[in-house]
């Protein structure tokens, strides 16, 4: 039975927003994005900063996606506004409120908020949305997570990954999440041996009910786990494979 110990450390990081290489300046105030079901009729917020370093006025494309690539934009959101012009030293708030629509009502759902910035033109406000489709083929912004949380869970989320078990199989270990959260792991050790928990885009992230087996870790032994958790910082437990 895994018994966590949970030891806080505050690491922060800020998500940075590029368009593609060369540009930059343009930041979040937040690494991932919480919209709990009690506060649909407000939303969520997200604020989109140009730094005063910044040497252009930007373009600033947001979107939300179905998946991380960008390519399902069919979502249950309405962000306002979705394209504006950030100058150097502002900033830009963005509204996200959800759509009539029925999410599951035992887990959360995961969602990806993108954001794209693009070189505004010699004094015109460029606002042509078939210029920026384009570019959104070519470039990639960065992008955060977001989560919908429904209301009524079974138990608060600063509880969800001490529910996290680790138990041996035929060859490596099962990380089960009982919870009705997804849980991202930063690092995992068995024995003092790093595991691999990135073996394909997004396995360091347990979803909901789910579980994860990593082949590259030792069956037995003490257990060291890092996760995310909601603030964007770094919480670290320690415990056992059953």
């Amino acid at each position: 039975m895994c018994v966590p110990v949970r030891f806080h450390c505050l690491l922060f990081s800020i998500g940075m927003v590029s368009a593609m290489p060369g540009i930059a300046g343009i930041f979040l105030d937040s690494t991932r994005i919480i919209l709990n079901a009690e506060n649909n009729k407000s939303g969520a917020n997200v604020q989109v900063n140009s730094a005063r370093t910044s040497d252009t006025p930007y373009l600033i494309k947001v979107q939300i996606t179905q998946d991380i690539n960008g390519l399902d934009t069919e979502v249950p959101f309405i962000i306002t506004p979705n394209l504006f012009r950030l100058d150097p030293g502002n900033s830009n708030q963005i509204r996200i409120l959800p759509k009539q629509y029925t999410f599951p009502e035992d887990r959360e759902s995961i969602f990806y908020f993108r954001a794209i910035a693009l070189p505004a033109q010699n004094n015109k406000e460029a606002e042509d949305i078939s210029l920026l489709g384009g570019s959104l083929q070519l470039a990639s912004g960065n992008v955060i997570k977001l989560f919908y949380r429904p209301a009524g869970l079974v138990f608060p989320k600063d509880k969800a990954t001490e529910k996290l078990t680790f138990s041996a199989t035929l060859n490596g270990v099962k990380v089960t999440n009982p919870t009705p959260y997804f849980i991202t792991l930063t690092s995992l050790k068995i024995n003092g041996q790093s595991v691999n928990i990135r073996t394909k885009p997004g396995s360091n992230m347990i979803p909901p009910l789910s579980d994860a087996v990593f082949t590259s870790a030792s069956r037995q032994g003490k257990v060291q786990w890092q996760i995310i958790n909601d603030y964007g910082g770094m919480e670290n437990f320690n415990g056992s494979t059953q």
